[in-house]
């Protein structure tokens, strides 16, 4: 006997379950083709039949079979219907309903109706839903919410659901993924069908839009309502950029909410210096619907890490740089690409009408070297933030212009304290001893304190012989590593976490940007 046959069975039922969370390994019931024993263990651990996924080629026979391996675990199931008969193959769940906690489907549109129908009658212990609909299209799925008395998790794609009347203490949680039918008559439009979707559900506090905005808004939106989602903890949307902010005109979302927009450039009609940047994505109500943007204390920018060109706008009420590392709201535009020095241009000139000037005292601009913006105003832009304490800049190229206008306009930022310069590479001999003001007129500029920040493996640089040393006199200076994906590159293109590199064919567009920009709905 081989020493494996003489594993108990317990622990080969582990090493099982092991073998089927393995990514990208193999088959795991494979196991059940090696031996009687084998597939005895196998057949008998309930464990490993949990959660279930059954493709088009799954007939109701094996389905009943897989089900009642299961024995008595709550049950996770995903089934496609599409190339079957939807009512024998609910029908087969029935024994099993009171455990059926989360059901994912794929059907066609043809079958929406008879989904309806035998979807009530299996449903009443369900958490978690999950619908696709394979068409070009999104049809409405309207269905009773006292079927699903236990739903919190909603998840559609191609299909638009619709409770027949408000579910109050029920969904918490709504996805949608590309919702964006065209209006059925002249009269209808877009607007009344998504909005009144999410307004049947007043206890939200997910809401994920990947795609379900249409291409084209109607224009003015005459006689539609606004939204209101008093419970809402975190709102994602990502969509090409001329969609969004209209929606966002009639939704509102309580303050302590986070939001996260992603708006897509590639392919649309967008141009920064006709509509601005981030004018162009949030709506005129921004304060009402949106209020934890106004709010905003700090903020941090970050533009240019590879070579799509993407910018984005970070914010939170509270100061300390640490809390830019999981801001309360971002927006983050991934694909300027070719335009995206124009972009940072407008992006940077927006920014008091973005935040209120009185109201903002900390900023990060973190610029890629490669983006030249040489018609930025730095002394207006700077003199539209008066009551900035902190700066941080970078990279080189930019803290130079900074701070020459810091250096020479002694107006600007006057209750400036601490300069950050976020630096991809400073060189000087220390021997030189450091170099005098460009004007001798003028002397440096006085702060708290200058952090000069560098690449892990950069030496600590002598600053004061320096352009930039040679325009500051802090009462200290401090150094410090880090690694910032923007300011320490110029055209090196690398892979950040959660993107695909060159060689991989995935798309890398709604990466996260240094770690974490945009806030992550849980």
């Amino acid at each position: 006997m081989a020493p494996i046959d003489k594993l108990p069975t317990e622990l080969l039922a582990t090493i099982f379950s092991i073998l089927r969370t393995i990514p990208r390994s193999p088959s795991w019931v494979r196991v059940l083709l090696v031996c009687r024993h084998w597939y005895e263990v196998a057949c008998s651990s309930p464990g490993l039949w949990t959660p279930l996924v059954c493709n088009r080629r799954c007939t109701v026979q094996v389905l009943q079979v897989l089900l009642s391996r299961s024995a008595a675990l709550s049950l996770q199931l995903s089934l496609d219907l599409h190339a079957a008969y939807v009512g024998v193959m609910l029908a087969a769940l029935h024994p099993h309903t009171d455990r059926l906690q989360s059901l994912a489907l794929r059907f066609s549109p043809a079958q929406l109706d008879d989904l309806g129908r035998h979807l009530t009658a299996v449903s009443h212990a369900t958490t978690a839903l999950d619908l696709h609909c394979l068409t070009d299209q999104a049809p409405l799925f309207p269905f009773n919410p006292e079927a699903f008395p236990l739903l919190r998790t909603l998840r559609a794609t191609q299909v638009l659901p619709r409770p027949q009347r408000p579910m109050h203490g029920g969904i918490t949680r709504l996805e949608l993924t590309q919702i964006w039918h065209a209006p059925r008559t002249e009269d209808e439009q877009w607007q009344y069908d998504l909005l009144s979707s999410i307004a049947s559900l007043p206890d939200l506090e997910y809401l994920v839009l990947q795609d379900a905005l249409p291409p084209c808004i109607v224009a003015g939106g005459a006689g539609m309502r606004s939204v209101t989602l008093p419970s809402l903890r975190a709102l994602q949307l990502s969509e090409t950029i001329e969609d969004i902010r209209l929606f966002l005109h009639y939704v509102a979302v309580p303050p302590d909410a986070r939001v996260a927009i992603i708006a897509r450039t590639d392919g649309s009609m967008w141009e920064p210096d006709v509509a601005g940047v981030w004018l162009a994505i949030l709506p005129e109500n921004v304060s009402e619907n949106l209020p934890m943007i106004p709010e905003s204390r700090a903020l941090r920018l970050f533009a240019g890490h590879n070579h799509k060109g993407p910018l984005a706008l970070s914010g939170s009420a509270l100061v300390e740089t640490g809390d830019l590392d999981e801001p309360a709201w971002a927006i983050i535009l991934p694909d300027c690409g070719e335009i995206l020095s124009d972009a940072v241009f407008h992006a940077l000139n927006d920014l008091p009408r973005v935040v209120p000037p009185p109201t903002l005292v900390h900023l990060e601009l973190h610029i890629a070297p490669r983006i030249f913006i040489f018609d930025v105003n730095w002394t207006a832009v700077l003199s539209s933030l008066p009551h900035l304490r902190s700066l941080v800049i970078g990279s080189l190229w930019k803290a130079e212009r900074v701070i020459t206008s810091l250096y020479q306009n002694r107006d600007v930022l006057p209750e400036l304290q601490s300069l950050e310069l976020c630096l991809e590479e400073v060189s000087a001999d220390p021997q030189r001893g450091p170099l005098p003001p460009p004007n001798a007129d003028i002397p440096p500029r006085v702060l708290e304190k200058v952090v000069i920040t560098q690449a892990d493996d950069a030496p600590i640089p002598y600053i004061e012989g320096t352009m930039v040393g040679s325009m500051l006199r802090p009462l200290r200076y401090e150094f410090k590593h880090s690694w910032c994906a923007a300011c320490h590159v110029s055209s090196v293109v690398f892979p950040v976490e959660g993107e695909t590199s060159s060689a991989d064919s995935g798309d890398s567009s709604e990466t996260s940007l240094s770690g974490r920009m945009y806030p992550r709905v849980q």
